[in-house]
């Protein structure tokens, strides 16, 4: 059987479809008592003919080429070759015109006037009549029907459920609702259904009182029954071995004895010493507070989540700042004055500025390493903060106009004022300073390190095995020459340590022979307990605990032998910082001239590496006594003004007229000169 032709519900809503399939008719809703209507043509283009809104507002093109439009002001009824038949406005003593147009063979429109308006469907043997016209909510007003009550005010009569009603239908509704789940006798009108019910209330009526008797009393045994097994359940505070003096409280229903005895740990070494401690102290899970505040605790409380290393035992990450002392505007002066031979390194910021507290975050870490000594010459910085947000006197004296900025003092003397890059950024890939080549033979690792490295904005080579990469490097020599750069072909070469045998020869001869100073790192692959172990033997000395130089404890011989350094597989953004930190020192030492700048770290923006590097070029300028000039002592121009403000007692002297010209109409014979008639 085929589809049906019309489809709609039981308020009219629907389509109707020609034989052909195509829609003939469609019906919305807008409003519960109005809709939209459409009709179209039975053409491949499903052309409009008819479209009529619930406000009978629309348009119908008729066969004969003849147009009917209706808006909210009136309507228009023109021939087919443009001219108005018939116009008309909307109103009481308006009588529109009787129109019927042929739509189609299948459709027809009727009009009369806005309240009788049709439009007929006609074809294989189905007909639908469409009401079109304009549907109101109500047709009269309600003073048609209000009533005057004996103060004079009309009371509207609106058809409508009293409360009385409605409770009555709440009543009979809810008596009906228990009568069917509940059915009793008495309610009943059929005969043989009435002696049936009444046969069953004989037997279970009285099931609840002969079988559910009271709660009987069980004495003080059961209570203390109840208790114990209570203390039973709650978990018992295990013992150390290192306490004193007799048990008291609730004794021994709330102690155990300590999960792991003393003289059973002292045969234990290693990596079982580390798992027996794991057992005893089980990790805490992140609590909700930490992961639901969208980070902010991340710092503040250390967690669980880093890699254990000898100079991280926990696993504990820490940020390792510390906070930068605030100093009042008023006081800078007198403070910078009295550090002496120190460098007073001032962050200028604001506490509601985004940019300014990621600049403060950075800041502090450099505090933490000063701090903890873990600089050269530790004692000769000194990191605060001023609030710019408190006093104009910063701005007025230094300048200091866009934030977040960096002011350095030495002996009272500025030596320097600048803003250091601001916020920390990620560029394109094309501003990358390394070539990377990644040698990864295992397809699952290789998508996920180029995903990681996509991520980054890395910009890489990839290669599955030495002659790839031999290739590879070919073409990028070549390259390189063409474009006048230096001949290395890659800075940093990723090998994995799943890599074969017999490509770690062709590898080793490419990038470690010869003139090659690439830095081979190798990609640990580390599971299992074995795994664990070698974690353990291998020292992670970097900033961010990836990377690792002891390589044979965590690489296979053939690739160890390659290998500068190595970090865990898969690859971690961590990691690849620490990377780039590498490369920038080896780029730093191969550098011309002592202290030059690393230009290929400028992309990473404000960093802790790059703020203390301007700390120790600060402080060597101030040793060598190159300061900067304070702003505020410095001669300021005389401003000069844009007209006098004394008599001018000079004679005007006007240029040359053109030949043919006169110099009277260029003269304005009103304009006064003191000390002289006016022309």
């Amino acid at each position: 059987m085929g589809a049906p032709r019309l489809v709609f519900d039981e308020q009219g809503r629907g389509m109707a479809y020609y034989a052909s399939g195509r829609v003939a008719a469609c019906c919305t809703a807008k409003t519960s008592y109005s809709s939209c209507f459409y009709f179209y043509r039975d053409d491949k283009k499903n052309t409009p003919l008819c479209t009529i809104d619930d406000k009978m507002c629309g348009f119908a093109d008729a066969k004969d080429g003849s147009r009917f439009v209706l808006s909210k002001k009136g309507g228009i009824w023109s021939d087919g070759d443009g001219t108005i038949r018939r116009e008309w406005t909307w109103g009481e003593g308006s009588k529109p015109p009787l129109v019927t147009l042929k739509l189609s063979n299948e459709l027809t429109l009727e009009f009369a006037d806005r309240e009788t308006c049709e439009v007929r469907l006609r074809f294989a043997n189905c007909s639908r009549d469409f009401d079109v016209s304009l549907k109101v909510k109500r047709k009269g007003s309600y003073l048609d029907t209000a009533t005057r009550g004996l103060k004079g005010a009309l009371d509207p009569q609106i058809d409508r459920v009293s409360l009385s009603q409605r409770v009555a239908e709440v009543g009979l509704k809810s008596q009906a609702l228990k009568n069917t789940l509940h059915p009793k006798s008495g309610v009943l009108t059929n005969a043989g259904t009435r002696s049936i019910v009444a046969a069953l209330e004989a037997g279970f009526d009285t099931y609840d009182e002969t079988h559910n008797p009271g709660a009987v009393f069980r004495g003080r045994q059961a209570f203390q029954n109840s208790v114990a097994m209570t203390r039973s359940e709650v978990p018992r505070i295990a013992l150390t071995g290192d306490e004193t003096g007799p048990v008291v409280g609730l004794g021994d229903t709330i102690y155990s004895s300590s999960k792991c005895e003393p003289s059973s740990t002292l045969s234990l070494v290693g990596l079982e010493l580390a798992h027996e401690l794991e057992r005893m102290n089980p990790k805490l899970k992140r609590s909700q507070m930490i992961r639901g505040a969208s980070g902010r605790y991340d710092e503040v409380i250390p967690v669980y989540g880093g890699v254990p290393t000898a100079r991280n035992p926990s696993g504990k990450f820490e940020s390792g700042r510390m906070a930068l002392p605030r100093i009042e505007p008023a006081d800078l002066e007198s403070y910078v004055g009295s550090k002496g031979d120190q460098l007073v390194c001032v962050l200028c910021t604001r506490f509601d500025d985004p940019v300014c507290c990621k600049a403060e975050a950075v800041a502090e870490a450099c505090r933490g390493e000063v701090v903890r000594g873990e600089v050269r010459d530790a004692s000769k910085y000194d990191l605060v903060k001023v609030e710019m947000a408190a006093s104009r006197r910063i701005a007025d004296r230094y300048g200091v106009y866009a934030l977040p900025a960096f002011l350095m003092f030495y002996k009272g003397s500025l030596v320097y004022a600048g803003q250091l890059g601001g916020e920390k950024i990620r560029v394109a890939s094309e501003f990358k300073p390394y070539k990377m080549l990644y040698v990864e033979p295992t397809f699952s690792d290789m998508i996920w390190g180029e995903k990681l490295l996509r991520k980054l904005r890395f910009s890489w080579d990839l290669c599955s095995s030495a002659s790839e990469a031999q290739n590879l490097k070919t073409v990028a020599e070549r390259a390189s020459i063409e474009k006048g750069e230096r001949k290395a072909a890659y800075d940093v070469v990723l090998v994995a340590d799943s890599l074969a045998v017999s490509d770690a020869g062709p590898l080793q001869r490419l990038f470690k022979q010869g003139d090659g100073d690439a830095l081979v790192v190798g990609l640990a692959a580390l599971k299992g307990p074995e795994g664990a172990l070698a974690l353990s033997k291998a020292r992670f000395n970097s900033k961010k605990q990836g990377l690792t130089k002891d390589v044979e404890a965590v690489l296979p011989s053939h690739v160890a032998s390659i290998c500068d350094m190595a970090m865990t597989k898969p690859l971690k953004g961590g990691a690849l910082e620490d990377l780039l930190e590498v490369l920038g020192d080896r780029r730093q030492k191969l550098a011309d001239s002592d202290g030059a700048p690393s230009q290929d770290l400028d992309y990473r923006g404000l960093t802790t590496k790059s703020l203390m590097r301007k700390c120790y070029s600060a402080l060597q300028a101030g040793q060598s006594g190159r300061t900067i000039a304070d702003p505020s002592k410095q001669k300021k121009r005389k401003k000069i003004p844009l007209a006098p403000s004394y008599p001018v007692t000079k004679k005007w002297t006007f240029p040359a007229p053109p030949l043919d010209q006169k110099i009277e109409p260029l003269i304005d014979l009103t304009f006064p000169v003191a000390g002289h008639t006016t022309l």
